[in-house]
């Protein structure tokens, strides 16, 4: 009795913590900036995108069962390995991961790249390096001021 309570107990965990016919992926920003990860299956499609804070993790599942790819089934369409792009908030890629395996946990530093964002330029830091504006143009000439300028040149 107690064998037959352990596996079902076993079982329950090991159903729950796994979706039927999906992959999940763990997604960790270990980084100083606000970053976006994108996942994209082996074939170049994107399947799904996150922003995640400083410190915080995001659970990717993929729920084959619910999606709507349209790929046949056979070994040269596969899905997986995946690869996560994590991008800057403001612009440029942080790091990609390639090669990555249903169930694998992926940080943000351990991809290649420079694992850098540049910072956005606050707005007033903007206006501090702008060019003052212009003065105003002076008034143009009317006509009798035109006529009066022309007639002194001429003599």
């Amino acid at each position: 009795m107690k064998k037959f309570a352990f596996w079902t107990l076993a079982f329950l965990l090991i159903a729950l913590k796994v979706p039927a016919f999906g992959a999940s992926i763990l997604l960790i920003n270990d980084s100083y900036y606000e970053l976006t990860a994108e996942i994209f299956a082996a074939s170049g499609v994107s399947l799904g995108s996150f922003t995640i804070n400083p410190g915080e993790q995001k659970n990717f599942v993929v729920s084959l069962s619910r999606s709507q790819l349209k790929i046949p089934g056979n070994i040269s369409n596969s899905i997986t390995p995946y690869s996560v792009v994590w991008r800057c908030s403001y612009k440029g890629n942080y790091s990609v991961c390639t090669g990555v395996s249903p169930g694998s946990l992926v940080r943000a530093s351990s991809g290649d790249g420079g694992k850098y964002c540049e910072p956005k330029p606050d707005e007033e830091e903007d206006l501090k390096y702008r060019c003052p504006a212009c003065p105003p143009c002076p008034p143009c000439p009317t006509t009798d001021q035109k006529s009066k300028t022309s007639s002194t040149r001429s003599s």
